[in-house]
């Protein structure tokens, strides 16, 4: 039961009997009699109550349920919540945020190494970016379980048909899960023809009817840069069930990457058979290999680069760092883990050093030598300029390219800002082409307008 002044001011609050936690029967958060905590389904979740510390809304009764797959044999497990009718639950579910209700969610722990900084990172440069991968959106708080701090957790939906139907806006979508891509919504029917034009290499504009092109091209980005080892068993897509729906990934628990030196690229690309990101496929394909490496290059030089990158940890660190620390000496005795110092130290190397050896890996699985492209991006008060789409931040900055691809350019001025041709670069106007045998430093050519 919960009393006035029971809950802290931020985070969420979950009482529940203390026989259903961590009896050795029925426990769900021990090892216990039968392995409890890997115990599944409906019969191993208990009756909790669960308050959203700061929130004028009362406690309301959800069932409560260890969650995940490896990470639940740490000592800090994941849940998740369940508003069932049998639960007396609210019929509308539970608040992910100020707009959206769903009938789960979960609390994710981020047990491992570097967990936390390593999903929150890719999650947010994948959210403020707009890149072309759907990634569940979190909100970190703190935990407190009958009455005890529990550590930092991220609240989120659940990767499921509720969710996906929300971000597809379609009102039914097909589900599959893993590699053998296992039905959880729907049907397969129109995911072995897809992937069967992949596997032939069928024409972009094939494929691009049954598989959204830049949502794979996306994941196969970020599965390289990570360097993730899991990336072919944490599979989930999905299709809107309309005549126009296409299959999309989804990106979830990228807590697995690789040292920043791993060659990735040769890993993936030994691998047998048909397995996400069909890293062999799309360097096969004369047309996807030219778009994958236009799209790393745009990645790598924007919101991959070292610059963007050291930023977004950074203030990551600075916003979560109490969290970090007060989380870290709850567990360190029962898990011992790096200190939140210890993985960002661990984080700004990947993010430094990644990016070189990442091209240089791509450059030799496709015989196309690395180039590099000094560009001179203008103040944010004179204008923007995007490589492939991707701004750029002010200042020198590299663009990393590769033999044989093309890159397009293009500067938008601000008001009272004219663009009078490019030093370094063929074109007048606001969009050119950048040949990387050709071009070594570029620079937009501005004039102010006099009033």
């Amino acid at each position: 039961t919960f009393h006035r002044g029971d809950a802290p001011a931020e985070g969420i609050t979950i009482a529940m009997d203390e026989t259903g936690l961590s009896d050795d029967s029925v426990g769900i958060n021990v090892e216990g009699a039968h392995a409890n905590f890997s115990r599944r389904g409906r019969s191993w979740e208990r009756l909790a109550m669960v308050k959203f510390n700061g929130s004028p809304d009362a406690p309301v009764p959800i069932g409560l349920s260890i969650h995940g797959s490896g990470s639940r044999s740490l000592p800090k497990r994941s849940f998740k919540l369940h508003a069932r009718d049998r639960y007396d639950s609210p019929a509308q579910g539970l608040r992910l945020n100020e707009k959206e209700l769903f009938q789960e969610g979960i609390l994710r722990a981020d047990a491992g190494a570097h967990t936390y900084l390593r999903n929150r990172f890719v999650e947010l440069t994948i959210l403020r970016n707009g890149l072309h991968v759907d990634v569940q959106p979190s909100r970190p708080m703190p935990l407190y379980l009958n009455g005890e701090y529990w550590g930092l957790y991220r609240w989120m939906p659940p990767k499921d048909r509720q969710w996906l139907e929300r971000i597809s806006g379609a009102g039914a979508v097909h589900v599959l899960e893993g590699p053998a891509a296992r039905v959880l919504s729907g049907s397969d029917a129109s995911f072995g023809p897809a992937i069967a034009h992949l596997m032939a290499l069928a024409p972009v504009d094939t494929l691009e009817r049954h598989i959204d092109v830049a949502n794979l091209i996306d994941l196969a980005c970020l599965d390289l840069w990570t360097g993730r080892a899991d990336h072919d068993l944490n599979v989930r897509l999905y299709r809107p069930r309309v005549p126009e729906g296409r299959w999309r990934w989804v990106l979830f628990d990228m807590d697995l990457w690789a040292p920043y030196g791993e060659n990735s690229v040769e890993r993936m690309a030994s691998g047998a058979g048909a397995e996400t990101p069909y890293i062999p496929q799309l360097l096969a394909h004369k047309e996807l290999e030219p778009m994958l490496l236009a799209r790393m290059s745009a990645l790598l030089s924007t919101v991959l680069s070292p610059v963007t990158g050291h930023a977004l940890l950074d203030s990551l660190v600075k916003a979560d760092r109490g969290w970090l620390e007060a989380d870290h000496a709850r567990w360190n005795n029962e898990m011992p883990r790096p200190t939140p110092s210890e993985s960002e130290q661990w984080m700004n190397e990947f993010i430094g050093q990644r990016p070189g050896y990442l091209s240089t890996y791509l450059g030799q699985a496709t015989g196309r030598k690395v180039r590099r492209i000094s560009v001179q991006v203008p103040a944010e008060d004179e204008g923007s300029l995007t490589i492939e789409g991707m701004p750029l931040p002010s200042g020198t900055q590299e663009i990393i390219c590769f033999q044989g691809i093309t890159m397009h350019m293009e500067f938008t001025p601000e008001q009272g800002v004219e663009l009078d041709g490019w030093k370094g670069a063929d074109g007048n106007g606001t969009l050119i082409t950048l040949e990387p045998e050709r071009t070594k430093r570029v620079a937009p050519i501005l004039r102010r307008l006099i009033p």
